[in-house]
């Protein structure tokens, strides 16, 4: 039997297209639902301008656009129904627009709106409008709460919560860090009038102020507000776990996170190993509702279990949620094809650690693929995406010993991200400080020494002036790049300067490591370490001998049961031993 080729059917295709394009303008109220529900995106321009009332023939009844409203909350996020949402929430924001002398009802209900607009233009990339639009809803909320905090209260803290989110995204930490810390005081208060109503809306808040302490740096005050949030919602699943275990799964997570940034790491993987299990649990009776958040635990456990050494579990586990996430884009691409890309750059690392070269390689050009692809339709949402799946990239190629092609993708990594720091730079420059790291490291690959001394002594400079603003969030980033600065400064031959670089990053390792060494005392060897080669180098021999014998001790300490880190320990001596 023969098959018809496909390009035979093009033109009555085009035709199709053109009546539903048609119908779409003529009788938007009967045709816009049905095509949000198929949500083919060739007609998203088409949904967006009748919605929205350019020139459509048949501007779209307000009603009707409440009712398409309702629909799309009901079927959840996707890449080209968000555009579509888009236009929705601005629409009623234009319709909710208090009179010149408002009501209480018609000023909440506006603030409310902005409230929505404000989340779905975050979900498209236009961070500056989802903050101008929170901001103003912030500004409406609080006048009504301080005419009536009974009332409107717990809806100011709900969109300070917002608020800290978008403020977030473009970097302004401190400020976010200042919303939630008012969120979670609001909360607090209306908690302890009425726990039973309130205290799933304070462990939230914790949640959030957790991710925002952690962005300043401060990690212990970080743990211990995810620990809290995790108290309450195994107090709140104790009693009724239908509706609360999803949410205590969550915080798991995030505490799993917050152990494992103070260095806790065996606490860090029993707190994703009881996500995993309770996703598990959920997945199996209802897979359509928790699938999704399956992945994101394995994709977590698989992190934790390759920080403790068991890499052929890690490697498991994450290719466990790439196979769920594949399920989840050919069902859902919009929705789950940029979640499937960043399992995709995890796996690529897991392979890679098992020494699947060629398997990782493939995997993280498939990511990459992945977010071009989305960027093409939406750059201001997924062109930062595209760099971090460059600068991944180009690492797996310099493995491949494909130096040229690896330089190509961290040099192409570094002009998005300049251009992203150019228009948000509280947001984008410490990502263009990593990038350039990486792209020190390329151009020294290929011999370009000079370029690669210029763009690590970028990274410096960024990170320092990061630190200034921020030392608790960016000072181990200063100690990251100067150990990186004092490499390229030995091959320059620019030994005495190379002494001074290395000299400050062991300065500042020390001082994280007092205050935290369970997360900073391996660093802190690698960098006494790198010392004790740099005093070599100037002929400060036993002064160089004191440094190794010291890394030597923090590493069998740190090997202390743990038989991963007593293997390492035992081939870096080898190493060190060879390089004195």
């Amino acid at each position: 039997m023969s098959t018809a080729p496909r390009g035979r059917y093009v033109p009555a295709l085009r035709r199709m297209e053109a009546g539903l394009r048609h119908l779409i303008r003529v009788a938007p109220a009967r045709y816009v639902p049905i095509i949000i529900l198929l949500d083919p995106d060739q007609f998203t321009d088409d949904l967006v301008d009748v919605i929205s009332g350019g020139t459509a023939s048949e501007q779209l009844p307000i009603t009707e656009v409440e009712q398409i409203d309702a629909l799309l909350r009901e079927l959840g996020f996707a890449t080209t129904r968000a555009a579509v949402a888009v236009a929705v929430s601005e629409r009623l924001v234009g319709a909710s627009s208090p009179p010149v002398v408002p009501t209480e009802a018609s000023l909440a209900r506006y603030a409310g709106e902005l409230n929505n607009l404000a989340v779905r233009l975050g979900e498209v990339g236009r961070g500056d409008e989802a903050l101008a639009a929170i901001e103003e809803g912030v500004t409406v909320f609080r006048r009504l709460a301080d005419a009536s905090p009974g009332a409107y209260l717990r809806d100011l803290a709900g969109s300070l919560n917002n608020l800290a989110v978008r403020l977030g995204e473009v970097g302004r930490r401190d400020e976010a860090l200042a919303a939630i810390e008012e969120a979670v005081a609001a909360y607090r208060r209306l908690a302890d009038a009425s726990p039973g109503v309130y205290l799933p809306d304070l462990a939230l808040s914790l949640n959030n102020l957790a991710v925002r302490l952690g962005e300043v740096g401060r990690r212990d005050e970080a743990l211990a507000t995810i620990e809290e949030a995790v108290r309450i919602r195994r107090q709140l699943a104790g009693t009724n776990p239908a509706v609360y275990l999803p949410y205590l799964a969550g915080s798991l997570n995030n505490l799993a996170v917050g152990l494992g940034e103070v260095g806790r790491r065996d606490e860090a993987l029993a707190a994703i190993d009881e996500a995993v299990a309770t996703y598990r649990r959920l997945a199996d009776a209802s897979p359509a509702a928790y699938l999704p958040d399956l992945a994101l635990s394995l994709n977590n456990l698989g992190g934790r279990l390759g920080e403790a050494g068991r890499r052929d579990e890690a490697l498991a586990t994450i290719e466990e949620a790439v196979r769920i996430r594949r399920q989840l884009a050919e069902t859902n691409p919009a929705a789950y094809l940029p979640k499937l890309a960043t399992s995709l750059t995890n796996l690529a690392v897991g392979l890679g650690e098992v020494g699947r070269g060629d398997e990782a390689l493939a995997a993280i050009e498939e990511g990459v693929t992945v977010y071009r692809r989305l960027a093409d339709a939406s750059p201001a949402a997924y062109l930062p995406d595209v760099a971090l799946s460059l600068n991944n990239l180009s690492s797996h190629l310099h493995e491949a010993g494909r130096h040229d092609e690896a330089l190509a993708a961290i040099e192409e990594a570094v002009r998005i991200r300049r251009q992203l720091a150019d228009t948000n730079p509280a947001a984008y420059l410490p990502k263009l400080a990593m990038s350039l790291t990486n792209l020190a490291v390329g151009l020294g690959e290929v011999g370009r020494g000079d370029e690669a001394l210029a763009a690590i002594e970028e990274a410096v400079t960024a990170y320092r002036q990061l630190a200034e603003a921020s030392p608790a969030a960016y000072l181990p980033d200063v100690a990251l790049s100067l150990n990186n600065l004092s490499s390229h400064l030995h091959e320059a031959g620019r030994h005495d300067e190379a002494l001074a670089a290395i000299e400050e990053a062991v300065r500042i390792r020390r001082q994280l490591a007092d205050t935290n060494p369970a997360a900073y005392l391996p660093k802190l060897a690698m960098s006494l370490t790198n010392l004790a080669i740099a005093l070599s180098e100037v002929g400060r021999r036993d002064e160089a001998l004191a440094m190794i014998e010291e890394a030597v001790t923090i590493r069998r300490q740190l090997a202390d049961g743990n038989p991963a880190e007593q293997a390492r320990l035992a081939a870096r001596r080898q190493g060190e031993a060879d390089g004195i």
